[in-house]
This record gives structure tokens, sequence and C-alpha cells, in this order.
């Protein structure tokens, strides 16, 4: 960490003024689309670390989380990570134990970083898987199909259809939805050249035109959208959205 560094300095400076307040808006706006909250503590987490540098490590943001010097709580901040992380607004490296905010334009995208080994400087950018994402079945596609199809009898059981839509390689479609491994059967996978689709539903990537971003909707039969929710994680899509159901069904008795 001593040694002399060579790279270009600050290749991803901290952000502040316009650009700053301009990012903290995109994120706010972002909140609002998928009807989520960017509470006071997760805002200032998010301010903390697009205005730093560099990587942040948890107990660095709690000694300078207080906007009088005072240091915050530590679940305070670690519960606003965790926020941070789930809506894609900050990254966590793992090697370094710290997090960084997303420099990245567009939901989904998968993040990679450039780590100076002499001053510990991370630069943010999106590695080549043009030959993994050439297709619907991506590891995080085939995940998140597995737990809709087994989750399937839930939904029909509160009153709603799993369809899945995607922009990906259209050819593949048929033996991807019949897969034992991943839709089963279970549920119709639609295709969606150009994303057009996706497009209607402000669900694609801005850095990837043409593709769609993994995004969850509850849609009542009038066609209003009741639940919106977009991860690049598949994890919580079934969580998301069957509990957003069961709500409905319940308000409609």
């Amino acid at each position: 960490m001593g040694a002399e560094c060579h790279h270009t300095e600050s290749a991803q400076p901290g952000l502040e003024g316009a650009a700053l307040a301009n990012a903290v808006a995109a994120a706010q706006a972002e909140c609002e689309r998928t009807r989520e909250r960017l509470t006071p503590p997760r805002r200032r987490v998010l301010e903390l670390l697009l205005e730093s540098d560099g990587p942040m490590k948890a107990y660095d943001l709690i000694a300078v989380y207080g906007q009088d010097g005072e240091p915050a709580k530590p679940p305070t901040v670690y519960r606003a990570l965790e926020f941070l992380e789930r809506l894609g607004f900050a990254h966590r490296i793992e090697s370094l134990n710290a997090y960084v905010p997303c420099r990245m334009e567009g939901a989904g995208h998968r993040a990679a970083f450039l780590i100076c080994e002499c001053c510990g400087a991370a630069q943010e950018f999106e590695p080549d898987f043009s030959a993994q994402f050439a297709a619907a079945e991506t590891a995080g596609c085939s995940l998140e199909a597995r737990l809709f199809a087994e989750a399937v009898d839930e939904f029909k059981k509160n009153g709603a259809t799993v369809i899945g839509v995607t922009a990906g390689n259209l050819d593949r479609l048929q033996a991807f939805s019949a897969d034992t491994e991943k839709c089963s059967g279970k549920f119709p996978v639609a295709s969606d050249p150009g994303a057009k689709i996706a497009s209607q539903y402000d669900a694609t990537l801005a850095v990837r035109p043409g593709w769609s971003s993994r995004t969850s909707y509850v849609i009542a039969p009038d066609g209003k959208v009741l639940h919106a929710f977009s991860a690049s994680s598949p994890k919580d899509h079934v969580t998301e959205t069957l509990g957003a159901v069961k709500a409905w069904k319940s308000a409609a008795r």
C-alpha cells in the first residue's frame, strides 16, 4: 500500500455540487419508479459513497455519518448499505470488504472492478459476458425461472398467472420453457424481440439497448401495475411479487 501509484489519478473521483445532487436525484427517481423509499439514512450513506474518491468500509461510513461529527449506530449504516446494494445503487467489493457507489447507468448490469494494489482505488467496468448473455439461459435467469416454477401453484391459489418475457436468444425459448431444471413447463415464456414490451414497462437496460432488465411486475386484471420489483439478483423476485399478489387478493375481498 505504500508503493508509488502509476495509474492515472482517481479515474472515478468523488462527486460534489450539481453532479452529486443529480446522482442523488436519479436514485430518488428510481426509488419512486420501483415504489421504494430513499429514507434520510439511505440517502446519507449514498451521498457519502458518491462523495468518496475510493471504496469505503462500513466502519468508515459509521464514523463520518453524522453531520455534526457524531458516529452513526452500526445497524443504521448496515441496513442502508443492504438497501443500496439491493437497488443497485452500490456494490460491495468482497476482496476489500468495502463499498462503492454504482457509476454505471442502468439496472441489472454485471459489475467488475479494477483495484489499484498500492492505493486501493477502484474503477468500475462492465465485463463482457456477451457469450453467456446471448441466450435466456444465464445462471440468474435459470434460477429465477426455477423459483417461479416452484411457486406457480401458490400464485394460482391466489388468483395470479405467471408469465415470463425475455428479449434474449429467442430460438432457445421452447427448450428453456420445457427444461425441468428451469420452467419445467409450469409457465410460458414469451419472446420480446427488440425489447419492445420491456420498453413499454420501462424495463430496459440503458447500457445495453434492446435488452430487458430483471424486473418483475404484478399487473391487475384491469392492466394497472400493482407492484414492480427490479433487482439483478433473482432470489427475491418471487417473495416480492407473491406478497403483492396476496395483498391485492386480500384487499379485493
